[in-house]
C-alpha cells in the first residue's frame, strides 16, 4: 500500500458527500491490499464503478475479490438521480 496516495484519496473521498465515488483506476493505483474492499462494510457490500469499461471487463479485473455480480445500473436499480450525476456509464459490483 503506498501511504501517499492512501492519505490523497482519504481526503478525496472525505471531501465528498455520500455516496463518495472515486475513479476505479484511483482506488487501484498503489492499492495492493487485498482486505481494502468491502472488508469494514454492511454485510452486503456493493461498489459502484463509473467509466467506460463494459460490465464484462469490469467482472474480470475484480474476479480476484470474487464478486457475486456484476452488471449495469439499470440491472441494480441504481436510482436515476444518481445515474444523471454521471456523464459515464455506472455499473454495480456485488458480493452477497
Amino acid at each position: 500500500m503506498d501511504a501517499t496516495k492512501l492519505k490523497h484519496l482519504v481526503e478525496q473521498l472525505s471531501a465528498q458527500p455520500a455516496p463518495q465515488l472515486i475513479p476505479i483506476a484511483t482506488f487501484f493505483d498503489g492499492n495492493d491490499n487485498l482486505g481494502s474492499i468491502g472488508c469494514n462494510l454492511m454485510e452486503h457490500p456493493g461498489m459502484f464503478v463509473v467509466g467506460t469499461t463494459h460490465a464484462d471487463e469490469l467482472a474480470e479485473e475484480l474476479s480476484a475479490l470474487e464478486p457475486d455480480e456484476v452488471g449495469s445500473a439499470e440491472d441494480f436499480g441504481i436510482p436515476d438521480a444518481l445515474a444523471r450525476k454521471y456523464t459515464a456509464p455506472i455499473h454495480v459490483a456485488w458480493w452477497d
